[in-house]
């Protein structure tokens, strides 16, 4: 029982010692601003997040938005987004690559809620490929068609998806 004792204690100083030597991991978190522009229905969408690096994958986290808009220049519109990652971001010298989904929470019109929800969303993730250009990272993307989004699927589809769209992020700063 001694030996086995004075063994425990030994085991006990080496680990003790070789994680004092170890170096801290410790996460880089910071704010991302920015603004994604969506060209159908031709309006700017404030962004606003978190990116956080632990020296493994990053991650990249959005604030819920809520935007207004007039449609077909006399529909006052509001939508209530989240953009999220769906996936692992893939981080390089000088860019980010980022699978996302957008979720369209709540949409009305006239100030009815016609449509919405949790499974109103995008019907497969999307690619955003930021490239830094000085402090902002810059993007254009394709939001592919939405589900989930019940009698008026179709219409918010054509009220969002489509190419050309555009994303505009500062990290920290």
């Amino acid at each position: 029982m001694r030996g086995f004792r004075r063994t425990a204690a030994l085991c006990g100083v080496v680990l003790g010692s070789v994680l004092a030597l170890a170096p801290a991991v410790s996460a880089t978190v910071e704010n991302v601003t920015g603004k994604a522009h969506l060209t159908t229905p031709d309006t700017d969408i404030p962004l606003t997040g978190r990116f956080s690096d632990d020296g493994g994958a990053p991650t990249l986290a959005f604030d819920e938005v809520t935007v207004s808009y007039t449609f077909l220049d006399a529909l006052p519109v509001t939508a209530r987004l989240q953009f999220a990652t769906a996936g692992p971001v893939e981080a390089g010298d000088a860019s980010l690559t980022v699978p996302m989904t957008v979720t369209v929470a709540d949409f009305a019109v006239l100030g009815t809620h016609v449509g919405g929800g949790t499974d109103c969303r995008t019907a497969e993730p999307f690619t955003v490929a930021l490239a830094a250009t000085g402090p902002t990272y810059h993007a254009e993307f394709d939001l592919p068609a939405l589900t989930g989004c019940g009698q008026f699927n179709d219409n918010l589809t054509t009220m969002f998806s489509g190419d050309g769209n555009t994303v505009d992020l500062t990290i920290g700063g």
